[in-house]
């Protein structure tokens, strides 16, 4: 009836169809702005310390690597004889670099980062529910169970 080709063109036809469906229905949804205030949570501005680890250099040294070489072996039976062949070549030369291995000293402070106050309380409207940002004085004088 239908080629293989056309069967997965259909098949990925209501697969994109699926996939639009289910993005627009899940999409329709607003954050909740007003309904019954089941929990809060919040907390105000704090600022935290910012380090970075300190190591130094120690046994430096120069390192020269060895050529790296590429060996290839081909083995022929006939009858009872073995013939191996070994073909060897140097690729590239080696450049001799510096390394050094490093030992952890400790940490240094090199400033502060800033967490800006949070204030939330968590809506329910039927069976929906959500968290909303307020300002600190809406979730001050919101009690859990009040209405908003």
């Amino acid at each position: 009836m239908f080629s293989s080709l056309a069967r997965c063109r259909i098949a990925l036809a209501g697969l994109a169809a699926a996939a639009v469906l289910i993005l627009t229905a899940c999409s329709g949804q607003e954050k909740l702005q007003h309904g019954t205030v089941i929990d809060k949570r919040g907390h105000a501005a704090y600022t935290t310390a910012v380090y970075e680890k300190v190591f130094r250099q120690t046994n430096c040294r120069t390192v020269t690597p060895r050529p790296s070489r590429t060996t290839t072996r081909t083995r022929t039976r006939r009858n009872t004889r073995t013939r191996t062949r070994t073909t060897t070549r140097a690729t590239t030369r080696p450049i001799p670099r510096q390394t050094c291995d490093l030992q952890y000293t400790g940490q240094r402070r090199t400033g502060t980062r800033h967490h800006p106050a949070s204030w939330e309380l968590k809506l329910r409207k039927d069976k929906r529910t959500g968290w909303k940002s307020v300002s600190k004085a809406v979730w001050d004088r919101t009690k859990i169970g009040g209405t908003i």
